[in-house]
């Protein structure tokens, strides 16, 4: 009976797409123990509306940095860990890349580390395995080169996210270190933020 409940809650969420029907779907898998209420507060800290009617002692931040701010960007990542694949892990890269470009438009080397792994995930060779721990240890430098900010935080992610080329590394702790860097060189990109904040929110709830 609990199953067939939650199935319906969760049908009728999918059909109607609102708040309400998500939250009670929420709630009946707290009551069961289908989902944690540490990922369920932290989503709503978040702001994940359906969440945050649930989570009633929970407000949300009215500032785009608040998430940041309050830590609750490192605890999410760290939960998040095992959930986090090395696919989603390049595109919160992507920014912190973007905006390095956008200011040094000369230097191709974290471009270089990104593509180099995104070349790796889409075939897997030792070629592909070679280029990229390659280009990962010239943005490692570069990361110790910069000067402390959010160009030598993004030189870090990209170096970080090439180490899941290698069959040794877990993938999924080298995808959250890479996604936590990430967030933080983009951290003055509002639109950013939301979208990681939005992202996190989900999988922390077990979203598609």
């Amino acid at each position: 009976m609990t199953d067939f409940h939650l199935r319906e809650l969760e049908r009728r969420w999918k059909e109607t797409g609102s708040a309400e029907d998500e939250a009670a779907w929420l709630s009946e898998r707290l009551r069961v123990g289908a989902l944690s209420r540490e990922h369920l507060v932290l989503a709503a800290k978040l702001g994940h509306l359906a969440a945050l009617r649930i989570a009633a002692d929970v407000e949300e931040g009215d500032e785009d940095d608040w998430w940041e701010e309050s830590g609750l960007l490192w605890d999410a990542v760290e939960l998040l860990g095992p959930m986090l694949p090395a696919r989603a892990a390049c595109q919160w890269v992507e920014p912190a890349v973007r905006c390095f470009e956008g200011e040094r438009p000369e230097d191709p080397r974290l471009r270089a580390a990104l593509e180099a792994t995104q070349a790796w995930l889409a075939c897997p060779c030792e070629a592909h395995h070679r280029a990229a721990r390659v280009a990962g240890e010239v943005a490692e430098t570069l990361s110790e080169e910069l000067p402390v900010g959010r160009h030598s935080v993004a030189a870090a992610a990209a170096a970080a996210l090439t180490d899941t080329t290698h069959p040794d590394t877990d993938r999924a702790t080298t995808a959250a270190q890479s996604a936590a860097v990430n967030a933080a060189a983009v951290a003055q990109r509002p639109e950013e933020a939301r979208w990681q904040r939005s992202t996190l929110a989900k999988l922390l709830l077990g979203l598609d």
